[in-house]
This record gives structure tokens, C-alpha cells and sequence, in this order.
């Protein structure tokens, strides 16, 4: 199949289940196209409630985009809530490598920098070229974390890349994830991010439950606090 071809494709899933991931009302499963961002400050575990999400889908592939985390531990983690390492791909684009080789395996793809935006989209182009047609049962992609990426990179720039990677996700029927500590940024680009997904999950510390999660944009769920 041609470059073309395979770009065109859609997944064939009538919705990424969640596995109760978010124990939010209404919120069980979410439909093909849609792109979430998981928002909230440091030490909310972000990133852990992402690789979840990443986890719930067991029949579907998944890739993730890392800044902060070395491909092979970020797969650790990922085998640690998904009792096993597959189907996670990972592009690392920490711009260090435990292995001290930056060769590409069939599991992690590197890139030199966090900057490098280019490298980071063709990173995720060559994961789904190797997944073949098993990319057609389903894809979640996230990206861990877009707070990372604008310390590299200007507002402008990551926004376009973000823009591209949500409108892939919205064509092809994956599933979009990603996460952001809005208290690190400006506000007017934390709202520009922001625009580009359709569903905002907040996070935040509460004094008695612990963590607290507020769901936006979902039809389906009340846009209330809810124990996590």
C-alpha cells in the first residue's frame, strides 16, 4: 500500500473503551477522533493517568511521545500498569539515551531534541508505517508532555505541530492524548492549546479525597469535581 493510501485510511473501531480509567459519568468509552488533554499541575500524575488511558485498549496499538523519559523506562511504566510491554511504541525525544546508541529499534524511535518538532511528526509517521495494517483495530496516541515541548520550542511552533498531530488523530479515527500544566505557561497559549482538543480533562488536589477531575466538553458528563 502506498504512503498515500495509508494515510487516507481510517481506524475501524466504533469507540476506545476506557476501562473505567476515569471514573466520571458517562465517560466509559469515547468515540474514534477524539483528542483529550489531561490538564493540571505538577505532581498530579499526568502522565500516569495518560499511560492508562493508553493502557485500556488492549486490542489497540499505541504510541506515545516522550520528552521527559527515556523510551525504554517510559515502556516500563507502560508494562506496569498494562501487564505487558506491547503494544506501546514510543518516540524519545529526550535527547538521551541509556543504551548509548541512538538507533532506532522496532519499539523506540529517537529524536535529538524536544525542538526538533520534524523529527518528533516523522517519528510517529514511522511507528504507524511498521504497525501495518494492525493500525486498522484502533490507535491511541499521546504525547507526555506538551509543557516540555514549549520550554524547547516557541508557542507558535508547537502549536502548529499539535495542530497537525490532533487533525491526524481526528481524520484517521485514533484516539488523541495529551498532557499540559497550564500553571507553567501563559495563559493566552494555554488557551490556544487548549482549543485544539475536544475533550479537557482537569486535574486538581483536593484536601479530603485527594485528586479531584473535572471533564470538559463531553456531552455526556457533568462538568462538576469528581474523587479520582
Amino acid at each position: 500500500m502506498s504512503s498515500e493510501d495509508r494515510s487516507s485510511r481510517r481506524v475501524q473501531v466504533d469507540n476506545y473503551d476506557l476501562d473505567d480509567v476515569l471514573p466520571v459519568e458517562g465517560l466509559a468509552a469515547i468515540d474514534p477522533g477524539t483528542n483529550v488533554l489531561i490538564s493540571g499541575g505538577r505532581m498530579l500524575g499526568k502522565d500516569r493517568l495518560a499511560l492508562e488511558l493508553l493502557a485500556a485498549g488492549t486490542d489497540d496499538q499505541a504510541i506515545a511521545v516522550t520528552p521527559d523519559t527515556a523510551g525504554s523506562r517510559l515502556r516500563e511504566d507502560f508494562a506496569s500498569v498494562a501487564g505487558q510491554l506491547d503494544p506501546l511504541r514510543v518516540v524519545d525525544c529526550t535527547g538521551a539515551s541509556g543504551s548509548g546508541s541512538f538507533d532506532d529499534t522496532d519499539d523506540v524511535k529517537y529524536v535529538t531534541s524536544p525542538g526538533d518538532l520534524t523529527g518528533i511528526g516523522m517519528g510517529i509517521v514511522k511507528c504507524t508505517r511498521e504497525m501495518g495494517e494492525s493500525v486498522d483495530d484502533g490507535l491511541r496516541l499521546a504525547v507526555l508532555s506538551l509543557s516540555t515541548l514549549l520550554q524547547y520550542s516557541d508557542p507558535d511552533r508547537v502549536f502548529n505541530f499539535l495542530h497537525t498531530v490532533t487533525g491526524r488523530v481526528s481524520a484517521a479515527d485514533y484516539l488523541g492524548i495529551a498532557t499540559l500544566d497550564p500553571g507553567a505557561h501563559d495563559p493566552k497559549d494555554v488557551n490556544t492549546l487548549t482549543s485544539q482538543f475536544d475533550v479537557v480533562v482537569e486535574l486538581r488536589e483536593a484536601d479530603e479525597v485527594g485528586r479531584e477531575a473535572r471533564v470538559l466538553g463531553h456531552h455526556e458528563s457533568p462538568r462538576t469535581w469528581q474523587p479520582l
